[in-house]
């Protein structure tokens, strides 16, 4: 008998423990079925590109992620109406805070695809630096200078630009974050879930605007290399059968063959048609690609 008693006892101890923790688990589940059909509704909205609209089906969503909630617990209310008015309550503070955090998020996708990256600005000053820079006092280089010249072009002026044009996109992204995130914390909303959200989106632009200062500043890059190789006052740019011609028909001082009027060009180094071609197909391949 005394073994029989004991389990009886510990069979109504384990019914009481699960009783006291069941209605949790309807509330969870009901909070995560509404959440999903709002995260669906935000979805939608964050496709639009006017606000009105945006509103309208962000408020679609809260009401039909609330409608979920109710329908799956309407039945435990009347076993405590003030616990199932509490739960209510805590789930729909979390859909308008989800609300809250998809707006700031679409604000700020607006504002990074409307504000100004600066790309034009950073295109023009490296071309206005490409035309008077000089690789060791030179516009004129060889094709086994390519790599040093395009080394130090990037580091006396194409990183250092682009690294200051990417330092003023943050700064404008920041202000930008910071002006939605006041906006909407003013509606009582989390300010820092807010400035979590939009900055998300503004990681993804940065890497955007990133990837564009560097391949406007590659595409400079190799203009200047081909600049350099084959300069509009250095027989380079001439074909080969005109380099030749010209390198035929033009004795200089002490017997050797050069180009009449050229400054800076090595006369020595590019004395044959032979070289022409050589520096030519050499030059090319010294070019980085964008």
């Amino acid at each position: 008998m005394g073994g029989r008693a004991s389990r009886t006892v510990a069979v109504i101890l384990i019914l009481a423990h699960t009783a006291a923790f069941a209605p949790a688990y309807p509330f969870d589940e009901a909070r995560g079925a509404g959440r999903a059909r709002l995260e669906r509704g935000l979805e939608r909205a964050g496709k639009e590109t006017n606000m009105a609209r945006w509103e309208e089906l962000s408020r679609a969503g809260l009401e039909e992620a609330l409608a979920e909630w109710e329908a799956r617990t309407l039945y435990m209310k009347e076993a405590g109406e003030e616990a199932w008015e509490a739960e209510r309550e805590s789930a729909a503070g979390e859909y308008a805070l989800l609300v809250e955090k998809g707006y700031a998020e679409w604000l700020a996708g607006k504002f990074f695809e409307e504000a100004e990256d600066g790309s034009g600005a950073f295109r023009a000053r490296l071309a206005a630096a490409a035309r008077e820079w000089e690789y060791e006092g030179t516009r004129i280089i060889g094709a086994g200078d390519a790599g040093a010249a395009a080394a130090a072009w990037e580091n006396e002026v194409g990183g250092v630009l682009a690294a200051e044009y990417l330092a003023a996109w943050d700064g404008r992204a920041e202000a930008g974050i910071r002006e939605i995130v006041s906006r909407l914390a003013g509606r009582g909303a989390d300010a820092e879930a807010l400035l979590e959200a939009a900055s998300g989106v503004g990681v993804s632009y940065r890497e955007y605007a990133r990837a564009e200062y560097g391949r406007i500043a590659r595409a400079e890059e190799n203009a200047l290399l081909r600049a350099l190789l084959y300069d509009s006052a250095s027989a380079q740019k001439l074909s080969e059968e005109e380099a030749a011609r010209r390198v035929a028909g033009y004795a200089g001082p002490r017997g050797h063959r050069g180009i009449p009027g050229v400054i800076g060009v090595r006369t020595t180094s590019y004395a044959s048609t032979k070289q022409f071609g050589e520096a030519g197909l050499a030059d090319k391949d010294k070019i980085r690609g964008n």
